[in-house]
């Protein structure tokens, strides 16, 4: 885009925000709507093929159908002096990235990671893989509410046309967060996204990425053959259940990883406020959560047992068995859902009562049994029927 041109359609440009090697990105203003949007426009040196923007625009359309609290919607695409470009929600919050550095608490590390993982349930049952999960593209609204960016668009921009015109000579995507079948340039499916979104998840824990190298193509190395430090030799602080969590969605082998983003995103949400055994005792002091969001996760922790259950049960979406977490996972897990003193009280109650129950029919039936012994034996012995 000349840089004197202030107009893309009937969208005016406000100024750039970013640029990368596939696309540049603008604030821009909706004439028509009379809002602020952000609009990505595909960069590249030669025109592109009729084919390719046959592609985009198919691509673009099913895009543009999710529909999801934690994603960024897409309002229009088309194109501009020969280059597609789409046309998405503009969010002035910053990034993931920018909160990062540093450890952070795992509580406030899933708080951030939880609903972008049901973004991504959400979208790997409409049947897209993101690609390119990263901090960066984690986005985050005014309200401070974190939304998943760049939907789809690692794929879109996955053609070799595209590749050659653009002179990367690599496929696409960021090597710190590339799964090993994405590193090898295999077929990747939704489990190479949960490796991408374990990456993020040990960064923001343990403040540093498992993977670094001086090249990007070192890093990928790396990602396919060495295995992470462990969580906690860099934070012993940690605790087990966490890092369990944490390696369990960055394993080499996809069918080691959860089986499903549902399930991650499970694990998530158990972490965000480990809830004490006096439920009464939760305070708003650590989270500054609304009393709405006591209330949820109140319920939530009453329904642990159907949570800790989708860790040992079949995945109901790919129809693979889950490994059976380690002692102390299931133990740190059972530990951040919570129990429910009286809930445990009506079960023992119950267990109790259904003994006796047992007890008085066992003792019924061998009183009848006796009985009925006793007759046939007097009816033998007098030749006649009682």
């Amino acid at each position: 885009m000349n840089a004197m041109e202030k107009y893309i359609g009937r969208y005016e440009i406000i100024q750039q925000i970013g640029e990368g090697g596939m696309a540049t990105v603008y604030r821009a203003r909706d004439t028509r709507l009379e809002r602020e949007v952000a609009i990505k426009v595909i960069r590249s040196d030669q025109a592109l093929s009729e084919k390719f923007l046959l592609r985009f625009e198919r691509e673009a359309k099913a895009l543009a159908k999710l529909n999801h609290p934690n994603i960024v919607r897409i309002y229009d695409y088309g194109e501009h002096e020969g280059r597609p470009y789409l046309v998405m929600d503009y969010l002035s919050g910053g990034t993931l990235r920018q909160k990062m550095g540093h450890p952070m608490p795992y509580t406030q590390a899933a708080g951030w990671l939880a609903p972008i993982a049901r973004a991504l349930e959400y979208a790997h049952r409409m049947g897209i893989v993101h690609r390119d999960i990263k901090p960066s593209n984690v986005l985050l609204s005014d309200d401070g509410r974190p939304m998943l960016g760049d939907f789809g668009v690692a794929k879109l921009l996955e053609s070799e046309e595209l590749i050659k015109l653009t002179k990367t000579g690599m496929g696409i995507g960021t090597p710190e967060y590339m799964s090993p079948e994405q590193c090898y340039g295999e077929n990747i499916d939704h489990r190479s996204d949960i490796y991408s979104l374990g990456i993020v998840l040990y960064e923001c824990v343990v403040g540093c990425k498992p993977f670094s190298a001086d090249s990007p193509m070192e890093v990928m190395v790396k990602q396919a053959s060495e295995p992470p430090v462990p969580p906690r030799t860099l934070l012993p602080e940690l605790p087990q259940h966490v890092e369990e969590i944490i390696l369990r969605a960055i394993q080499k082998r996809a069918e080691q990883r959860f089986q499903n983003m549902g399930v991650f995103a499970a694990a998530l949400e158990s972490l965000i406020l480990p809830l004490p055994e006096d439920l009464n005792e939760v305070t708003l002091t650590d989270r500054d959560l609304s009393e709405e969001e006591i209330e949820q996760l109140k319920a939530e922790s009453r329904a642990g047992e159907a949570s800790h259950e989708a860790f040992e049960t079949m995945d109901d979406e790919q129809g693979v068995a889950l490994e059976k977490p380690t002692a102390s996972f299931v133990t740190g897990l059972r530990s951040a859902l919570g129990q429910d003193k009286s809930r445990r009280i009506l079960l023992i109650v119950g267990s109790i009562w259904a003994l006796i129950m047992l007890a008085m029919l066992i003792i019924g039936g061998t009183v009848l049994i006796t009985w009925g012994v006793v007759e046939l034996a007097h009816y033998l012995r007098a030749g006649s029927v009682w």
